[in-house]
């Protein structure tokens, strides 16, 4: 085995562990916001369609404000809850993609440590119509520059390419200025371990 992957061995396996318990805490807490939105939903529609008239006595209208401020209150927590929660939400998916883009960083580091350039390095496997290299190579450029919205050519076509193979998760128009780090790990199947190491050894020999 390459001496580089010997070396960068222990960290990659420390972000693929990482990147599987993060998709784990996603899953969970996108459960959690999804068991709350038919409680709202229920409260939202009984606030809806509940009546009182003239006629009730004070007493009554009193107590129908008590339930009234009561059932607001609850709307309000619930709402608030589900906010939290799709924060959350957002927040793991920007710690996934930091992961994934980190791991890339690796792969890219690798090729540019034993062949200097892309252009030295053999293609590897086909990824749609692209070349594994350059999935590599152009996958962690767009994860390295996402904020800046503004992308080479190299990244651009690549993305293109991508998008017309998997779908607009990866197009660039559709998603500015966001980080697709996870969307190439998954494609490239990279949160096995296994695929990625494979990968690694077609790219830099031993």
């Amino acid at each position: 085995m390459n001496q580089y992957l010997i070396d960068t061995d222990y960290a990659v396996h420390q972000l693929v562990e990482l990147i599987t318990a993060e998709e784990v805490q996603i899953a969970q807490i996108q459960l959690a916001c999804e068991a709350k939105k038919p409680k709202l939903e229920f409260l939202y529609r009984r606030f809806r369609d509940s009546e009182w008239n003239d006629d009730v006595d004070e007493i009554k209208l009193q107590s129908y404000f008590v339930n009234w401020a009561k059932e607001q209150q609850e709307i309000t927590d619930l709402q608030e809850e589900i906010k939290r929660l799709e924060l959350s939400i957002d927040i793991k998916k920007d710690s996934i993609n930091a992961l994934c883009g980190a791991l890339l960083q690796i792969a890219k580091q690798g090729i540019s440590k034993v062949h200097g350039n892309l252009t030295n390095c053999s293609d590897g496997r086909s990824v749609g119509s692209e070349k594994l290299k350059n999935v590599i190579w152009q996958g962690r450029n767009q994860s390295l520059h996402y904020e800046e919205g503004s992308f080479r050519r190299p990244i651009q076509d690549c993305f293109a390419n991508l998008a017309a193979t998997f779908g607009n998760q990866f197009s660039l128009t559709l998603h500015p200025q966001e980080n697709l780090a996870y969307d190439v790990i998954q494609i490239l199947d990279w949160k096995n371990y296994s695929v990625y190491i494979s990968d690694m050894q077609s790219l830099l020999p031993g």
